[in-house]
């Protein structure tokens, strides 16, 4: 009688969830199709019958705690602004989350706090990679100030506390500096800086002085750019000292504090060369999406260059990110044991890591668009450790003189480097920038794992050729090949290629699950 009339309900409810409140009695697992009770020897006293909508669960977001007592006061700040409707805010040791992997049930976004300039444990950041792999979004927090966590939580709060908070947080950015010897004064005419404010998106700059703007919408992030004077953090002079280039930076931005660098290389091209040069970012852009908040005394630098596909790196532009990587190496010199992990990242021997490259292309007209963010951790102390810093302690063993790098002598350096190597690939001469990329980076000779994906393209007919999910073979690293591709060997002596593919896979504890060819 019981299951007839719990049919009957969910024959006219479906699709809906039924739950029986029995107290300490009654035990039911329900679908569409099935129902099972534990027990049927009931009297109608006895259970209760309620029909409504499927529950919706809340979302986790879970604080990474290095210290609880440290971690206090931004899990209450955090838990205060985030919307309650949707997500539940949870503070889980890092001994926690290396431990186990059922905190990502439910775990819609993970906060790793920085600021304390501790580094979380190999296990901590293993499983945090693992949770990355499964679309996880990770945000890493280098300050717990309000005005911070606005710009890093916006997506998980709710509007109306947001547009209540924006007031008493106004946006501080709306002044930069422009430095230009030829490309830019087009942008000056009235009309180019209307169709530079309509299309830019998420940016805009203004000339200062520039009339007629009444009827221009502007996005809600806009800057009025200045030239360069006496007193500016970003040094000018020290910069163009530096530079030898015909065109990398040679028309550029400076930014005290903006959401991304690469927020303003969004939209219609810039001059080819064009660079944004921030001094604090709020929401600087990772790979696969991870968000970025850099501290002061990082350097960072955004630009944009056309390549002619089919000409020089132009037929291979996926090789791009390894050589910014490379050009920023090479800008740090020899003194210190830098190194480039692949795909993207600059690492302190194979220790800590120092910066990393992020590479976003369109096609405009006949041209590939490329935009180029590369951050390095130069003179701060946090989150982790400077170069700078390791500079000190080396001369200081040595008993040398003191070097330090500034920030305007790295970038400069940085686009020198980058310019000598792509004239070189126009030249014919790409063999030999890949051959110094094989001596800066981490990898040769290195024997990792590789997990395979089922290929839905294989000859299905060839029970041999058929590679299911989760086979794992070891192989050799012996390079990168044209595209900038891991090129590896396995134990029968094939090669193949190895295809980036976002952040699922973890060079340094040799471990890959790769797309692959």
């Amino acid at each position: 009688m019981l299951v007839g009339n719990i049919t009957r309900y969910l024959n006219r409810y479906s699709p809906f969830l039924i739950t029986f409140n029995r107290q300490n009695f009654l035990q039911v697992n329900c679908d569409i199709n099935k129902i099972q009770c534990s027990k049927m020897n009931l009297n109608k006293s006895d259970y209760k019958v309620n029909v409504s909508k499927k529950k919706q669960y809340k979302l986790n977001i879970i604080v990474v705690s290095i210290d609880d007592k440290k971690e206090e006061t931004l899990f209450d700040k955090i838990k205060d602004l985030v919307d309650k409707e949707k997500f539940v805010v949870y503070s889980v040791h890092q001994d926690v989350i290396g431990k186990t992997l059922s905190w990502m049930a439910g775990c819609r976004v993970l906060i790793v706090p920085i600021s304390n300039g501790e580094i979380l444990n190999s296990l901590c950041q293993t499983n945090i990679n693992i949770f990355k792999e499964k679309g996880g979004e990770i945000v890493n927090l280098s300050s717990n100030d309000r005005s911070t966590l606005l710009e890093a939580l916006s997506p998980y709060i709710p509007q109306n506390k947001e547009e209540n908070l924006s007031n008493t947080y106004p946006n501080k950015s709306e002044e930069g500096y422009i430095y230009s010897e030829d490309g830019l004064s087009c942008f000056k005419s009235h009309k180019c800086i209307q169709d530079r404010l309509t299309n830019q998106g998420k940016v805009g700059l203004l000339f200062e002085n520039c009339e007629d703007l009444q009827n221009t919408i502007l996005p809600t992030e806009t800057f009025v750019l200045k030239e360069f004077s006496d007193g500016i953090e970003f040094d000018i002079k020290t910069y163009l000292a530096n530079l030898k280039t015909r065109y990398i930076g040679r028309n550029l931005v400076n930014l005290p504090n903006v959401s991304s660098s690469m927020n303003v290389l969004s939209g219609q091209p810039y001059p080819n060369g064009f660079a944004v040069i921030p001094d604090q970012q709020t929401a600087g852009e990772g790979r696969g999406g991870n968000r970025w908040i850099s501290p002061p005394g990082c350097a960072m630098f955004s630009v944009q260059l056309h390549l002619e596909p089919g000409h020089g790196i132009g037929q291979t532009p996926s090789l791009l990110q390894h050589l910014v990587g490379l050009a920023a190496v090479h800008a740090i010199g020899s003194d210190l044991e830098v190194k480039l992990k692949w795909p993207n990242d600059i690492y302190y021997k194979n220790q800590v890591k120092l910066g990393g490259v992020v590479v976003n292309s369109t096609i405009c007209g006949s041209n590939f668009i490329l935009n180029i963010g590369c951050g390095l951790n130069l003179d701060n102390s946090r989150p982790t450790i400077s170069v700078n810093q390791l500079l000190e302690e080396s001369t200081r063993m040595q008993g040398g003189q003191q070097k330090i790098i500034s920030r305007e002598e790295y970038i400069a350096r940085t686009f020198n480097n980058l310019e000598g190597m792509l004239d070189k690939f126009s030249s014919g001469l790409g063999h030999e920038v890949i051959q110094d990329y094989h001596k800066a980076w981490l990898h040769s000779g290195q024997r990792v794992k590789i997990l395979k994906q089922k290929d839905n393209q294989d000859n299905t007919d060839k029970k041999d050729d058929i590679v299911v999910d989760g086979d794992e073979i070891e192989v050799t690293i012996l390079g990168i090949d044209a595209y900038g591709y891991l090129k590896v060997e396995d134990d029968t002596g094939a090669q193949f290629s190895v295809h980036d593919d976002g952040n699922s896979f973890d060079m340094m504890n040799g471990l890959i699950m790769p797309k692959f060819s």
